[in-house]
């Protein structure tokens, strides 16, 4: 039958040397396809630990973002605010020295923040 070797006693001396390159072959590639199979695992092992720091990173820069805009919030209703009591800052002009602690003594818009 096709595939099958004959009896080892029918076995010509060709025939041994046949085999004996054909395992050699088998034994080659089984190692090759081992290895194969290994550098896979090791790059999808990668590949998973870099997608989970940046899974990790991604989560961290959302919430630095959240608490920005909060911020930006914050600081816009304080902005609102002082330019309903005190008039548009961009209507002002611009200081020429940097101010002084205590710049707008008459203003109580600030004193309320946290």
């Amino acid at each position: 039958t096709p595939g099958t070797l004959p009896a080892p006693s029918t076995r010509t001396p060709s025939m041994s040397r046949s085999d004996d390159k054909y395992w050699a072959r088998r034994r080659k590639n089984n190692m090759a396809a081992k290895r194969s199979r290994d550098a896979r695992r090791l790059k999808e092992n990668q590949i998973a630990i870099r997608a989970a720091f940046l899974e990790k990173e991604n989560s961290a820069l959302r919430q630095e973002v959240s608490a920005l805009r909060k911020e930006l919030r914050r600081t816009k209703n304080v902005l609102a605010k002082y330019e309903s009591q005190h008039g548009s800052l961009a209507s002002q002009p611009l200081p020429q020295t940097p101010p002084a602690a205590g710049v707008f003594p008459q203003c109580t818009c600030l004193d309320t923040l946290p």
